[in-house]
């Protein structure tokens, strides 16, 4: 059973950014199945995840850490820094302790490892709560 996930009745949109165009369908079609959730726009380097996040402004961000232009960090500062208090989330085939520091420092909601998907959705209903209590 999933949380109530529409804001206010807004429906949630998200970006997601990854460099493969197969991972990028398979997140979108895991999300959009979700009710109440929208992919707002896709970016397939760090670049394009600033500038389409900046355009979108998505409620939450799902970005892959090794991406051409600016990695995951470098976007992820970039976006936060244009978008304060928009959640973010890395999702990686790199998740590791050392990983999850790094994004914690620069203000990263959660890690989640590619491996282990099926955390994607209770990671993004989680981040939609905390910024529902931030609004």
């Amino acid at each position: 059973m999933h949380n109530a996930c529409v804001l206010d009745g807004k429906q949630m949109n998200i970006l997601i950014a990854d460099d493969k165009p197969q991972i990028r369908r398979i997140v979108r079609g895991m999300l959009e199945t979700h009710p109440g959730w929208e992919v707002c726009a896709e970016a397939e380097d760090g670049l394009q995840a600033v500038a389409r996040a900046k355009q979108c402004k998505p409620d939450v961000i799902v970005l892959d850490l090794a991406m051409p232009e600016l990695n995951g960090f470098e976007a992820a500062r970039e976006i936060s820094s244009a978008l304060p208090g928009t959640p973010i989330l890395l999702n990686t085939l790199y998740a590791s302790p050392q990983v999850e520091r790094e994004a914690e420092k620069i203000g990263v909601l959660g890690v989640i490892s590619k491996a282990e998907q099926y955390r994607l959705i209770p990671a993004i209903e989680e981040a939609f709560a905390a910024k529902q209590f931030s609004s």
